[in-house]
């Protein structure tokens, strides 16, 4: 599949009156751009680009950031994988030999960062509803 580039980005956001919009990034994931626009519905208008896709985190402030950002899809989805490695076997390591205070508070923050919620249990990864 071909690159996305800042004109055709735009163009979309033009047919769709600067609403949410799909994009299909060159490996094939889709992503649901948001455009937070203030005053005009226009480029110049918009101050930040909200991305939902397969990852918990996405958003960038100009057109050539998000553009650049959803072509980089492939390997922003294989860091996080990584990382999704790497906080296992620290949840892992953890479980078998014990949490102190200071271990939790960095696995909590290390698995909001990565999952984009904090953990209400003793899981790695899965949401547990707080209440």
């Amino acid at each position: 599949m071909e690159r996305i580039t800042d004109e055709q980005a735009i163009r979309e956001f033009q047919k769709n009156g600067w609403g949410n919009t799909v994009f299909t990034c060159p490996d094939g994931a889709k992503a649901t751009v948001a455009p937070c626009c203030y005053g005009e519905n226009s480029l110049e208008g918009c101050e930040y680009f909200l991305i939902y896709w397969d990852m918990p985190w996405g958003g960038e402030s100009t057109i050539e950031g998000l553009v650049n950002t959803l072509n980089r899809h492939e390997a922003l989805a294989k860091e996080q994988e990584e990382l999704e490695n790497q906080i296992h076997q620290f949840f892992d390591e953890h479980e078998a030999s014990g949490w102190n205070d200071e271990s939790w508070s960095f696995y909590s923050d290390w698995h909001k960062d990565i999952f984009g919620y904090r953990p209400h249990a003793r899981v790695c990864g899965e949401y547990v509803k707080p209440y």
